[in-house]
């Protein structure tokens, strides 16, 4: 009776470890990140608005500090500012990058969820009214998209 008790407990673990590896539930929604744009909107327009109005291509991994500005140069001092603080608020919580090739850019969601159930999120800016190959939802009129992926 001991060794099937035992028996079972190593199957219950093994199977609770190998659902929560490969099976567990993606905490993304539409909702979930459409609320935290709506949230942070002031803020994702300051970081759009200096990188596209400014051309500059990066990829922003963190926040910005003086030795580590992810290529981004400061163009006006004042503007730069408002900038940095902005990518704070951005990165503080949810989000993992910032990505801008200068015409558009890709605010990517931390992604969550099993292997198999995996979700990844990006809120886009481009300023137009869609976004070439990827399936996108409008969030406003002003050019800005959310897109979730499976991973």
């Amino acid at each position: 009776m001991k060794k099937f008790v035992c028996i079972a407990l190593t199957i219950l673990v093994l199977g609770v470890i190998a659902w929560f590896i490969l099976l567990r539930p993606s905490d993304i929604s539409q909702e979930l990140v459409t609320e935290s744009f709506k949230s942070k909107e002031k803020s994702f327009m300051v970081v759009a608005e200096y990188l596209v109005d400014n051309n500059i291509t990066t990829e922003i991994n963190g926040l910005l500090t003086h030795d580590n500005n992810y290529g981004v140069p400061i163009i006006n001092e004042n503007d730069y500012r408002k900038f940095n603080e902005a990518v704070e608020v951005i990165m503080y919580k949810e989000f993992v990058s910032i990505v801008s090739d200068g015409e558009s850019v890709e605010f990517i969601y931390e992604s969550s969820g099993g292997i198999l159930n995996r979700l990844g999120a990006s809120i886009i800016y481009n300023g137009k009214d869609r976004v070439d190959g990827k399936p996108t939802i409008r969030l406003n009129n002003n050019g800005w998209h959310l897109y979730i992926r499976q991973e």
